[in-house]
């Protein structure tokens, strides 16, 4: 598969392009500076000929979180315009459901720091949805992610966040990046949000 992918050097992209790779897939990096990911038109140029799209794109850092529903939103109007079929998203823990209508990161001890991060992960996610015509899942990590060794052992929950029995909530990078890329060439659960967890 030849993936075309956003964020492939970060804390979370790392692992997952590493894992693309040790599968034999070929990975195209779209480098900040290259290519501008918020001008469709050169994005779709940049994607054109690829498989998938995978974006696990982290805004710099100020207050710059309304660029996730921006992304999204050229993610969908750019993969059908170059003729890719799958696009695949990170997301944040905050998004999912801990008890029905009821998500992570609305509850009372949920960090305050971190609920305008909520609030754009929820807004990308609307801007997938919105998308008609899109192949798409958005893949969210467990609330604790760190690094560690790939077991290749997981469990997943669509719109939930997957939890253990003592209700802790982890997953190692490379476990997570194991999932992705497993939901990558299997295509299990499109236009979905994917929670996963060990």
């Amino acid at each position: 598969m030849r993936i075309a992918f956003i964020g492939s050097t970060g804390r979370l992209g790392g692992p997952i392009a590493h894992e693309a790779l040790a599968r034999g897939h070929a990975v195209t990096a779209l480098r900040r500076g290259e290519v501008d990911i918020f001008d469709v038109a050169a994005l779709a140029q940049a994607v054109r000929g690829h498989d998938a799209l995978v974006s696990a794109y982290r805004p710099p850092s100020g207050d710059t979180l309304h660029l996730l529903a921006a992304l999204a939103r050229c993610l969908t109007r750019a993969a059908p315009l170059a003729g890719v079929a799958r696009l695949l998203t990170v997301g944040g823990a905050g998004v999912l459901e801990v008890a029905p209508g009821q998500r992570l990161g609305d509850q009372s001890d949920f960090p305050a720091a971190l609920r305008p991060q909520v609030v754009a992960h929820a807004a990308a996610i609307a801007e997938l949805r919105a998308a008609e015509g899109v192949d798409w899942t958005c893949v969210v990590p467990a609330a604790q992610i760190a690094p560690g060794p790939r077991s290749a052992r997981y469990r997943t929950a669509v719109g939930v966040l997957v939890r253990r029995e003592d209700g802790s909530s982890t997953i190692t990078d490379a476990d997570f990046a194991c999932a992705v890329l497993d939901e990558l060439e299997t295509g299990r659960h499109p236009r979905q949000v994917l929670g996963v967890g060990d």
